[in-house]
């Protein structure tokens, strides 16, 4: 679950592509609000991805059609802290679950395989020149059940 303010939070349900929307009411109380379809394809063809250390927990990850070519179809800088558990895929990226597996794969191969990681910050940048920097405020473990009014 992403808690985005203080009185919304979402859902991503990547094998469905869907967002779940609630609201969050006084009490740790949420509401249902609506479901949205999504389409978490990427609109660019990812083939090869090169991942280079930039500093001890930064790296560049560069996704491109094919190895060989010059041009990224976008270049995404994450910023990671050790956790206690493997959470590298905690922090909601706009991509399909195709493309975060390669991208995390690649990433866990530059990494100590012997810690795990969750990413504090994550940059991404297009090639239409679109940038989207996500953060992670806070990860701890929750007692959540979903129920569904009839």
């Amino acid at each position: 679950m992403m808690i985005l303010e203080k009185n919304e939070s979402r859902i991503f349900d990547y094998q469905n592509s869907k967002i779940q929307f609630f609201k969050n009411k006084n009490g740790g109380k949420l509401v249902y609000v609506e479901s949205r379809n999504i389409n978490f394809k990427p609109k660019f063809i990812f083939n090869y991805i090169e991942v280079k250390e930039l500093s001890p927990l930064n790296f560049g990850i560069k996704s491109f059609a094919k190895k060989g070519d010059t041009n990224p179809n976008f270049y995404l800088i994450v910023t990671l802290q050790k956790s206690k558990d493997d959470l590298l895929t905690a922090l909601p990226l706009d991509f399909n679950s195709d493309l975060k597996e390669k991208l995390f794969f690649a990433l866990k191969e530059k990494l100590d395989n012997t810690s795990n990681y969750s990413i504090s910050k994550a940059e991404i940048y297009y090639t239409n020149t679109t940038v989207s920097v996500e953060k992670l405020l806070e990860i701890k473990p929750i007692d959540f059940t979903l129920g569904v009014d009839e």
